[in-house]
């Protein structure tokens, strides 16, 4: 079976072509540039987030070791001590939890709802819901 060379929009890369997009005209090349830089600045902004997380759970386990779950933040700390706690842990969770949800201002109840879906991925990754004496 034999290529047709002059189809319309079949292109075919002949040896010793430049394939490196030095031949495309100038607005070719800068959308081609700023969408690399786009890339690396949303892998950028993606493992700081991790590190983040990471780094919120570390400070968690390390302040609160007595206390803290498995895999929990913070401020999913202080929406399970807001929701199911008594006692001092309440008393404590309430205007904590009121500061970060204040700093986390687009996400209403940002605590609870940060506790919420940390036992739900606990319960995920672990099969039953996780209890501290």
């Amino acid at each position: 079976m034999e290529v047709d060379r002059n189809v319309a929009g079949l292109a075919l890369a002949e040896s010793g072509e430049v394939q490196r997009g030095d031949d495309l005209p100038n607005e070719a090349k800068v959308d081609r540039n700023v969408r690399r830089h786009v890339r690396f600045l949303r892998r950028l902004k993606f493992h700081a987030f991790v590190l983040y997380v990471n780094t919120n759970m570390l400070v968690c386990s390390m302040v609160f070791i007595a206390w803290a779950l498995p895999r929990e933040t913070i401020s999913g700390l202080l929406g399970r001590w807001k929701s199911t706690e008594r006692g001092w842990k309440y008393v404590f969770a309430r205007p904590a939890s009121w500061l970060v949800d204040r700093i986390y201002f687009w996400e209403p109840d940002h605590c609870v709802e940060i506790y919420r879906q940390e036992s739900q991925a606990r319960k995920v990754l672990y099969g039953e819901p996780v209890h501290w004496p």
